[in-house]
């Protein structure tokens, strides 16, 4: 019985940690150790949840992680923390 003090009739561990689901108060479905309700990247493992643009959605799953407007796949220059203006290569603009 993963859920003794509980009734489970499933058994349901979505997790995996041992604990089943109606009694487990850390839900970790990504398996990082990082509760889903705190998680910045719920579904994709992040353990050390690092976000290098501060907005709340870790590295792993942010499709842009300098915020610059381009996506990573695309940006030569993924380090362009904003302000400053970027090509759509995602290198800052040098006005001479």
């Amino acid at each position: 019985d993963n859920c003794p003090d509980q009734w489970q009739w499933d058994q349901k561990d979505s997790d995996g940690d041992g604990i089943g689901d109606w009694c487990d108060d850390c839900q970790d479905k990504d398996g990082d150790s990082v509760c889903a309700d705190v998680d910045n990247c719920p579904c994709t493992s992040n353990p050390l949840q690092l976000d290098a643009d501060e907005n709340n959605i870790g590295d792993a799953c942010d499709p842009d992680n300098d915020n610059d407007g381009v996506l990573d796949d695309d940006d030569r220059c993924p380090h362009t923390f904003p302000p400053g203006a970027v090509g759509a290569d995602g290198c800052p603009i040098i006005i001479m």
